[in-house]
Order: C-alpha cells, then structure tokens, then sequence
C-alpha cells in the first residue's frame, strides 16, 4: 500500500493506461509511422482543391486526410516556395501565384 496520495494517483493511472492499451504502456501518443506521407498526385489534387475555393475540411474529406494534415501540407508549401531539393534537384511543387 502505498502512503502517499500521489504517488497512489500515477500508479493508479498507469494500470489504467496499460489495461485500455494493451502492449503500448505509458505511450499513448500516435505513433509516427502510423502517418500516411502524401504522393505527389495528393499535393496535386490538394492544389486544384484549393485553387476551386474548398476548404480544409472538404478536402480532407476528399483525400481521407484530417483538416489538420491539409493545414500542415499547405504551411509546407509556402515554406519551400522557390526551393528544390537537396537530394534530387528538382523543384518542390508550388502554389499557384493569386
């Protein structure tokens, strides 16, 4: 038995923690590896989305993304505007100038 009210609490939690998620323990955060990179025929058809005035939220519905991962693709659009890569040479796909 343990004396402290505290130290009850996190071992209390973590028991909880390990009986709902069998074999993932105290880590309940989603995996990396379980994210889905985006194909270039995705970034394509985001942009056409985009440009046809859809939101986030359609078109994630359309890709079967999360609004969030459509928020995310296009900051990294802006972010390598004008940029190629490293390893490859080629230029990242732009956005469309407005």
């Amino acid at each position: 038995m343990l004396n402290n009210p505290i130290e009850f609490w996190i071992s209390r939690v973590g028991q909880h923690r390990r009986a709902h998620n069998p074999g993932q323990g105290q880590n309940l955060t989603k995996s990396r590896n379980l994210r889905r990179p985006w194909s270039r025929e995705e970034e394509e058809r985001l942009i056409s989305l985009l440009c046809d005035g859809a939101t986030a939220d359609e078109i994630g519905e359309r890709l079967g993304r999360t609004r969030q991962s459509v928020y995310a693709r296009i900051q990294r659009f802006q972010r390598q505007r004008g940029r190629a890569s490293r390893t490859s040479g080629k230029f990242f796909l732009q956005l469309p100038v407005v």
